[in-house]
């Protein structure tokens, strides 16, 4: 399962203007080289989820900064608990994979709900690849395909492309090779390398 760290924001429309201008400045300060610590710093300071999320990855990757995963882990907590779904999400991967924290799939999937609840396409993939698997939850394809359903709404390519799998194999939905491709195309446009295989395989 794809799991990646984001440090590009999605800026909710209810942040303060403050908090929306300094988390698309250290955006910017990031994409240009520049330093993004102080806007993200204070944008967090001013309870900006993002700003906090953003911050968190800084620390754990060590950008401009001493690597410090107990103060990424925290900051990914706080950005949870100002509903940031990157922040949610953030800390969901840190729990299932048992990186530099104790692993603990039911704290994940709580916390994959909890993104995929504000929107976040991958926290709804990676929620429905444990209901899929048993992991951490009861096994359930109806709920994977429903996650991996909005996942693909959400334009999350991983999520398409499973959702293109349970129609393959008739899990959580009825066999439908057509609709399997649809996704499957879907996937490939939103650069999913496994949704293009994936495709191609079922035209053969």
């Amino acid at each position: 399962m794809k799991k990646v760290l984001i440090i590009l924001a999605i800026l909710f429309l209810n942040f303060a203007y403050a908090q929306e201008d300094l988390v698309k400045k250290g955006i910017k300060a990031y994409d240009g080289g520049d330093s993004v610590l102080e806007y993200f710093r204070k944008a967090c300071s001013l309870n900006s989820g993002d700003g906090c999320s953003n911050l968190g990855v800084m620390y754990e990757n060590g950008h401009g900064l001493k690597k410090d995963i107990f103060k990424a882990v925290e900051l990914f907590r706080k950005a949870c608990d100002l509903n940031s779904s990157l922040g949610c999400y953030n800390l969901g991967v840190k729990y299932e994979n048992g990186f530099d924290i104790k692993k603990d799939n039911l704290k994940a999937a709580e916390l994959y709900q909890k993104a995929c609840d504000l929107n976040n396409g991958l926290g709804c993939f990676n929620l429905g690849f444990m209901y899929a698997n048993g992991y951490g939850v009861k096994k359930d394809n109806f709920k994977a395909v429903e996650l991996f359903r909005k996942a693909c709404s959400l334009n999350s390519g991983d999520g398409c492309s499973n959702l293109g799998v349970m129609y393959v194999n008739g899990k959580g939905v009825r066999k439908d090779t057509s609709k399997a491709l649809e996704y499957f195309g879907k996937a490939c446009d939103l650069k999913s390398d496994e949704g293009c295989e994936n495709y191609a395989r079922l035209k053969q």
